[in-house]
């Protein structure tokens, strides 16, 4: 290691950022009448078969109420031209009202769960059931199967991966600042 670079402490309530920027994501749920949305940018893939997924939902969310009840969640993935639906997402809360329509944001539904509302402005959509649920205080780690996953044509490539040139996705930095993926380094 060069021991003549310069290395700094970084105060711990900002070491998650070492690893939090992962594409944003959209958690959407239901209370079985009215939808809801909510930006988690702390989420994680955590087997590929079957897919499963983790992911922090504060306890005193609505979405947290939602899927507790429902036992499902929409995982949806914006690009960069959602960044302004997903501050609003993350700015207002579903307890003060319903905030997709207060803020404009259409919702279509899932193709395999048929009462899942999905973020129609998204790119991507996992629809997901709840199988395990670890309460923390103020926190739900929340572990979800994808038993449907669709996207807009053109997001995959024929190698199935994503196209982030024509789609680039959201990265979320800290606060409200963001990155996109944009660049590919093929190793061959």
């Amino acid at each position: 290691m060069n021991a003549e670079r310069d290395i700094v402490d970084v105060p711990l309530e900002h070491a998650t950022r070492f690893l939090n920027f992962g594409a944003v994501t959209l958690i959407s749920t239901t209370d079985g009448t009215t939808p809801d949305a909510s930006a988690v940018a702390w989420s994680k893939p955590c087997a590929k078969t079957p897919p499963t997924f983790t992911l922090t939902v504060g306890t005193r969310h609505r979405t947290w109420a939602n899927l507790a009840r429902t036992g499902m969640l929409g995982i949806n993935i914006p690009t960069a031209d959602g960044v302004d639906m997903v501050m609003y997402c993350g700015r207002h809360s579903g307890n003060d009202g319903d905030k997709l329509v207060e803020g404009g944001i259409a919702v279509r539904y899932g193709r395999v769960l048929k009462d899942l509302p999905l973020l129609d402005a998204c790119a991507a959509w996992l629809e997901c059931r709840v199988v395990m649920d670890a309460l923390e205080e103020g926190n739900s780690l929340v572990r979800v199967e994808a038993v449907g996953a669709s996207c807009v044509k053109g997001v995959m490539t024929d190698q199935f991966t994503w196209n982030t040139q024509a789609f680039p996705t959201l990265h979320h930095l800290g606060g409200s600042r963001f990155m996109t993926g944009g660049s590919i380094i093929d190793v061959l």
